[in-house]
C-alpha cells in the first residue's frame, strides 16, 4: 500500500498569509465563534450539557451531535457501542492518548481568526 501524497491548498503554499486568514475568518467567524461561521467550526468545542471537562476521556451524545457539524453520520450501532456497550474500553484508549499525545510547543505569530490558543506555526 502505498501513501498517498498531501497537497496543500494555494492558500498555504504562499509566503503571503492573507488569503488563509481570510479563510479562516469564513470558516470559523470574525471574531472567532461570531454568527456567519460555518458549522464545522464549533466541532471541537461543542458543550451543550457543561460538562466537557468532567467527560474528556469518554465519548458523550455530544461528541456525536460534533461530528455532525464536520458533515459525518454516527450509525445507530456505532453511537450504543460508544455510549453504552463499551463504554470503558473507550475510556481507557482516551485517556491513554491523552498522556501519549505530542503537541507542539513552538508558537510564533497568533491568527486573530483561528480558534482560542491557535497560533500558526513559523
Amino acid at each position: 500500500m502505498s501513501a498517498t501524497p498531501i497537497r496543500l491548498p494555494e492558500a498555504l503554499t504562499t509566503p503571503d498569509d492573507e488569503r488563509a486568514l481570510t479563510l479562516l475568518g469564513e470558516y470559523y467567524g470574525r471574531p472567532y465563534g461570531a454568527p456567519g461561521g460555518l458549522a464545522g467550526a464549533a466541532f471541537d468545542t461543542w458543550d451543550s450539557t457543561g460538562t466537557r471537562v468532567d467527560d474528556a476521556n469518554r465519548f458523550t451524545s455530544d461528541d456525536l451531535v460534533a461530528v455532525t457539524f464536520l458533515s459525518l453520520n454516527v450509525p445507530a450501532s456505532t453511537a450504543r457501542v460508544l455510549l453504552r456497550d463499551r463504554v470503558d474500553d473507550f475510556a481507557g484508549l482516551l485517556a491513554t492518548s491523552a498522556r501519549t499525545a505530542t503537541w507542539p510547543t513552538r508558537r510564533s505569530r497568533c491568527i486573530p481568526a483561528g480558534p482560542p490558543g491557535g497560533c500558526s506555526q513559523r
